[in-house]
């Protein structure tokens, strides 16, 4: 009998052991089933994906006495394909695209964290996305202005790309508070649980009298599976931690000195975080044509207004003199070190043609890239 007892105590450890390492894994799988949602599809590349109805309609400054022409072309739950043309006749003219569900109630996306937009386009580059939600104490229904808008801008070309955008990258813009005579502290996170309407709207830099026809093959919503399991990693870290801790720990005390080392806090200020995110965006992406203050924005999640004052702080310059500032320096540079046309010079810094490189470059250098070449050249090399 004392061997059998013996051998019994002997595997208990063992079997001890693996069911604590195998506990959370049903509670790990159970959350996984309770938080999953499959993805909601607007727009699919297979119809049958589309498992609800939305109605389509057109928006343009006709309503407001403008005379800009949009057409939508082909809706189906595969493509959406639509033109517009801006047209003289309203201060601002506009033209957009919204998306509803065909009974008006309200969309709910606040188990959902990306949005995936398959979008091309024949003359927009920079198409604007917005979702319109329920702001309490804010928004009336007859007023769609009211709702709260949140933006992302789409860089489109002429051939179809694949857009993967976290909900954290949507901001809601400066015009929408002025327009609802409110500011940003009124508000806290938009409530995507109440999705009232998806806006395309015209492209921001197009000129009026050019025809735009926009092709959109997928708008699709997904989980953020990082950001959904997250929480449920440093759960389980924390009890593989404690359990490999009580369950292998030695029983008799043992008199060990601890040798602690620490890092050193960053004595970095706010500000100067936030500096450092502008300036090593503008840095990175200075030769990106049409790189604009919304840009940034939309880059380091700050306002234009913080921005432009950082920049002016620390430069006193505005935003688009410093910007000016980065191209023309590099562009001196390439001058000199290089025998690259002008053309090339002025594309490969960030402007989009040569007329206007030469311009900014005179009015900061008080010469042309052709006589500052010249005149800074090595002598030696300038029979070459």
């Amino acid at each position: 009998m004392s061997f059998i007892s013996s051998g019994t105590t002997s595997l208990s450890k063992p079997y001890h052991t693996l069911i604590g390492a195998l506990l959370p894994i049903p509670f790990l799988l159970l959350y996984i089933f309770s938080i999953y949602k499959s993805p909601l599809y607007i727009i699919a590349p297979k119809a049958n994906l589309v498992t609800e109805k939305y109605n389509l309609t057109t928006l343009s400054d006709t309503i407001d006495g403008g005379n800009t022409n949009i057409q939508v072309l082909t809706y189906s739950p595969t493509q959406l394909r639509f033109k517009y043309t801006l047209k003289q006749g309203f201060v601002s003219p506009y033209a957009n695209i919204q998306i509803c569900k065909s009974d008006s109630t309200f969309l709910d996306l606040n188990a959902y964290g990306k949005i995936n937009i398959k979008i091309k386009a024949t003359k927009g580059r920079r198409i604007p996305l917005y979702l319109a939600s329920y702001a309490k104490n804010n928004t009336n229904p007859t007023d769609r202005i009211s709702y709260r808008y949140s933006l992302i801008n789409l860089n489109v070309k002429d051939v179809l790309g694949d857009f993967l955008i976290p909900f954290e990258d949507l901001h809601t813009p400066d015009w929408w508070y002025i327009s609802n005579h409110k500011t940003e502290q009124d508000f806290g996170d938009p409530d995507y649980s109440k999705v009232q309407y998806l806006y395309f709207t015209h492209c921001i830099n197009i000129a009026k009298d050019q025809e735009d026809i926009v092709d959109v093959e997928e708008i699709s919503f997904h989980m953020d599976w990082l950001k959904k399991l997250l929480p449920l990693v440093i759960a389980l870290l924390c009890y593989y931690g404690l359990f490999a801790f009580l369950r292998f720990r030695k029983k008799s005390p043992i008199d060990t000195k601890v040798n602690f080392q620490y890092e050193k806090v960053s004595s970095r200020n706010h500000q100067d975080a936030e500096e450092e995110k502008v300036f090593a965006f503008l840095k990175a992406h200075y030769t990106q044509q049409e790189l604009s203050i919304i840009d940034v924005q939309s880059a380091t999640g700050l306002h234009e207004r913080k921005i432009s004052s950082l920049i002016k702080k620390k430069t006193d310059l505005n935003f688009k003199q410093f910007l000016n500032g980065l191209r023309i320096t590099e562009a001196k540079r390439m001058l000199l070190e290089s025998k690259l046309p002008i053309s090339d010079i002025a594309f490969q810094v960030g402007y989009a043609n040569a007329s206007h490189f030469n311009r900014v470059f005179k009015s900061i250098e008080n010469c042309s890239p052709n006589d500052f070449r010249k005149e800074h050249s090595d002598p030696f090399t300038k029979g070459e």
